[in-house]
């Protein structure tokens, strides 16, 4: 009996999994100029260039990830967890933090790539008051030959 229900199992299994596989092939470019945006139901929905970009933002509410586009060169430095900082900070001061993407975690972007977990989103704190992250940090961003100094406010229901 043990052995008639693997058999249909095995066979149910490999039925459904045969059908379920399709080859999709697609080129990022030559030196990965493009970000494949692709669908399971329609296939590729979008194929914008690769450096037309410096931050994404995560549109998951109860995310709030935000990447930096190292792939066009932008780095990040936390400079200050001290927001009312903002007035002294012009420049990156020695000590500072540079963050990064995690290569192995999408939603692991540069500017919570610090975090410490449960209601730390390593930019800001999850406040339960206003049910939103709150930022607590002053970053400088480096793109393109441009340096600017930036702070996140907050983020409410996956809204920055």
């Amino acid at each position: 009996m043990r052995y008639i229900i693997k058999t249909i199992l095995f066979l149910f299994l490999t039925f459904f999994n045969a059908k379920s596989q399709e080859l999709v092939e697609f080129s990022l470019g030559p030196g990965y100029q493009y970000d494949i945006y692709y669908s399971f139901n329609d296939g590729i929905t979008a194929y914008p260039e690769r450096t037309n970009w410096d931050l994404a933002f995560s549109t998951n509410s109860l995310d709030c990830n935000i990447r930096i586009n190292c792939g066009k060169g932008v780095t990040l430095f936390q400079v200050s967890d001290d927001m009312s900082q903002w007035e002294n900070i012009n420049s990156i001061p020695s000590g500072s933090t540079q963050l990064r993407n995690s290569s192995k975690y999408w939603e692991v972007g540069a500017f919570v790539s610090n975090s410490s977990g449960q209601n730390d989103y390593g930019w800001g704190e999850y406040d339960p008051v206003s049910e939103s992250v709150l930022g607590k940090g002053i970053y400088v961003i480096n793109f393109d030959s441009n340096t600017k100094k930036i702070k996140v406010n907050n983020c409410d229901g996956g809204q920055f």
